[in-house]
């Protein structure tokens, strides 16, 4: 047994040796046969052939694309470098500039002390304190604003009337230190009679009236107000006081806040004449009878009241069609802003031949003052409504309501070839004077016609648009006179009017044009419009645009295909838009521009600075399309408040950082979704030394920083200087003067 399986041991290991021996000899076998292949197989060989190729041509497509895409970054450096050095200019340059600035237009013979031009040079909106004040006048504007601020609190959270939307965006605050004294406690007792009233504001009125009696003790104020800083002398007091008695000369605002203007009187005379020579739009009134047309325009207005009464009835704004006594109305005053940006010599007397003025009239406490306010807001769901309606037919709407919709409107496009493109800007001119009558009729019946609105609802604003237009009266000097043509300066309707009309007619522009798919952005801010097309059906496109608005209104084309302002922002194809394919953006601003920031030393409050520096950096910010346009920008802002007494800590700290567009619309939308959360407040027990609400430090600290305790403000006076040196009635009264000794107005 043990021999057999020696031998089956001898004979498996004598086999694994024959195993191995064979698969040597195959290995050997194989390995030799590809190498045979592998030198004489002609498909293999034109195999390797083609890849390496292919991989030869793909490297020179890879280093073919890399330089040609270094060289459009190349370019676009250099165009960038090239800027860059711009800006440097323009920065050493505005430093020369600040260092002799000169905000006045002297265009008479006469010479002012040098105190008074460097009191004139710290703006238009300077508040002189002219007085002494004391810490009881501080004491009542305080209490006076926390006072208003609990009744406001207490009011929204107890009394939300609806109102309606409106297209407008533009806000009016002003500043009030001796506002109207409110009194909380009496309010909050009215309140409490309301269902669901929030009873923890009784705790937080209370504890917070409580807090403000005791901080703003005397002996509390007196450490943080300086009652004798004053920042104007008294010798330059009775200069402004002598300026604003003479009756040769007048000192008034520029148009487009570009500074002073110096001017004699006769300048304002001779401007009204030539304004009043066009007896188309202008026709004077020969013993007019002020007290006949406020009667007979109340009766009017009662009568419009009753017959549309149905339409008015649900509506917050019914009042506005009531009845104004006399005593509280003022006939509206015509002013001429000289317009200095349009001479191409500095001031003098010899070139006030040059100088003209742009008519303003300010009709604001007229008889249709109201019913021009209920017509805005009317035409202004009407502009909404015609929104939708666009968008339903697929068709643009060109209406934009600031510079932020244009960005909008930018983002949207990827540029490919910018050297197809145009930028065209367009600008009406004397549009409100230029629209008709004829034309306002025809928009209101032909929106109410496009909307489905009823006849009763149209004949209401045709109502209101001729009430309006019957009473447009305005004074110069002892005379007065009636707009008879285009649509009323200075009413709140006005731009409406203008929106619609020209709104109507864009919508017939692009009904009949074939042009549409060559207009990639079209847009148009009240007269104001931008196109950007392509080159080669630009000429059609005005062609149509031309012949589709009315036709007595003048229209100033201006094409560039490299760069274009519009509104405040410059528009460029440069090496943002190689790098981005994107509309390069930045802040334009007008080379005469003055910049009239309130000088630090102004009787404003502290909130007013700091308010001006994050507003103007946010705007910055959101109009930059990078942060090298950003610093650029802020750079020159920062050199203009300095050069007013601005602290560069105060800038630098409440200087807005640059933000992308897409960031700024994710903070205007969570902005928008805080005001809608509603305030929680929770039952508190009153303690000096632990606040648990912040109303009182916040408003102190508009009229004192900690920080800055030798510049706070006294508060005595709030009358702005352009205000102090002009009024429309010290103006009208000099013209009224100077009529009486010369010939009398036309």
């Amino acid at each position: 047994m043990q021999h057999a399986i020696n031998l089956l041991k001898d004979n498996n290991a004598s086999l694994q040796k024959r195993i191995i021996n064979i698969k040597l000899s195959q290995r050997t076998s194989h390995s030799n046969r590809i190498s045979f292949l592998k030198s004489y197989h002609k498909g293999h060989k034109l195999k390797v052939q083609l890849n390496k190729a292919n991989t030869i041509y793909r490297q020179f497509i890879n280093l073919f694309t890399s330089r040609f895409n270094l060289f459009y970054t190349n370019v676009a450096n250099l165009m960038n470098l090239d800027l860059q050095l711009q800006r440097s200019e323009l920065i050493n340059k505005e430093k020369d500039k600040l260092s002799s600035t000169n905000k006045i237009h002297n265009f008479t013979t006469t010479s002012l002390p040098p105190e008074t031009i460097s009191l004139l040079n710290k703006g238009t909106n300077f508040i002189p304190t002219t007085s002494t004040s004391s810490t009881s006048s501080l004491t009542r504007t305080i209490l006076s604003e926390v006072n208003t601020t609990l009744c406001s609190i207490i009011h929204k959270k107890n009394y939300q009337p609806q109102l309606k939307p409106s297209t407008s965006r533009r806000t009016s605050h002003r500043f009030k230190p001796y506002s109207t004294h409110s009194r909380p406690l009496t309010l909050l007792k009215q309140e409490q009679t309301r269902p669901n009233f929030n009873l923890h504001l009784i705790d937080y009125v209370q504890n917070t009236v409580s807090y403000s009696k005791e901080i703003l003790q005397s002996f509390n104020l007196r450490s943080i107000v300086n009652c004798n800083l004053h920042n104007i002398t008294p010798q330059t007091t009775s200069h402004i006081t002598n300026l604003q008695k003479d009756n040769d000369i007048i000192l008034t605002m520029t148009d487009k806040n570009m500074g002073w203007a110096l001017v004699p009187i006769s300048w304002f005379s001779t401007e009204y004449n030539r304004h009043f020579s066009d007896i188309t739009t202008y026709k004077r009134i020969d013993n007019f009878d002020i007290s006949y047309t406020v009667t007979n325009s109340n009766r009017l207005l009662n009568k419009l009241k009753q017959r549309f009464s149905t339409i008015i009835s649900n509506r917050n704004n019914q009042h506005l069609l009531d009845s104004i006594p006399q005593d509280q109305l003022h006939l509206p005053y015509m002013k001429l802003l000289p317009k200095v940006h349009k001479l191409d010599r500095p001031a003098s007397h010899n070139n006030i031949t040059e100088l003209t003025g742009r008519p303003i009239i300010t009709a604001h406490s007229w008889t249709t003052s109201n019913p021009s306010r209920l017509l805005g807001t009317e035409l202004d769901n009407i502009i909404l409504q015609l929104k939708d309606f666009f968008k339903e037919r697929d068709i643009i709407f060109p209406l934009i309501y600031n510079s932020t919709d244009l960005l909008n409107l930018l983002d949207k496009q990827y540029i490919t070839d910018m050297d197809d493109l145009c930028f065209t800007t367009f600008d009406f001119t004397s549009l409100y004077t230029n629209i008709t009558y004829h034309d306002t009729i025809h928009a209101i019946i032909t929106s109410c016609k496009l909307l489905n609105l009823p006849i009763f609802y149209r004949d209401y604003l045709l109502n209101l648009n001729n009430f309006i237009n019957q009473r447009n009266f305005f004074a110069a000097g002892n005379s007065t006179y009636q707009q008879i043509k285009g649509v009323a300066m200075g009413s709140y309707h006005s731009r409406q009017i203008a929106d619609l009309v020209l709104l109507l007619s864009e919508f017939s522009f692009f009904n009949k044009t074939n042009c549409l798919a060559n207009i990639l952005i079209f847009c148009r801010y009240i007269d104001d419009g931008f196109m950007l097309t392509n080159k080669a059906d630009l000429s059609n496109i005005i062609t149509n645009l031309c012949s589709s608005y009315p036709s007595q209104i003048p229209i100033t084309f201006t094409s560039n295909h490299n760069t274009t302002h519009y509104l405040d922002l410059i528009l460029s194809f440069n090496h943002f838009t190689i790098m981005n394919h994107k509309v390069h953006y930045q802040v334009y601003q007008k080379p005469h521009h003055k910049y009239m920031y309130p000088h630090f030393s102004s009787n404003h409050p502290q909130h007013i600075f700091t308010g001006i520096i994050k507003t103007e950096t946010i705007r910055y910010s959101r109009l930059s399309a990078t942060p090298d346009d950003y610093n650029f920008i802020h750079k020159l802002f920062s050199l203009r408040l300095i050069a007013l007494d601005y602290p560069d800590k105060l800038i630098s700290e409440h200087s807005f950082p640059w933000l992308t567009l897409t960031a700024h619309r994710r903070r205007l939308k969570d902005k928008q979704t805080d005001k809608q959360k509603p305030t929680v407040y929770y039952k508190t027990l009153y303690n000096k030394d632990k606040r648990t609400d912040k109303i009182v430090t916040n408003i102190l600290r508009k009229y004192h920083t900690p920080n800055i305790p030798n510049l706070t403000k006294t508060y005595c006076n709030s009358t702005k200087l352009h205000t102090l040196l002009l009024t429309n009635k010290i103006l009208h009264q000099k013209l009224v003067i100077h009529q009486n000794s010369s010939t009398d107005l036309i």
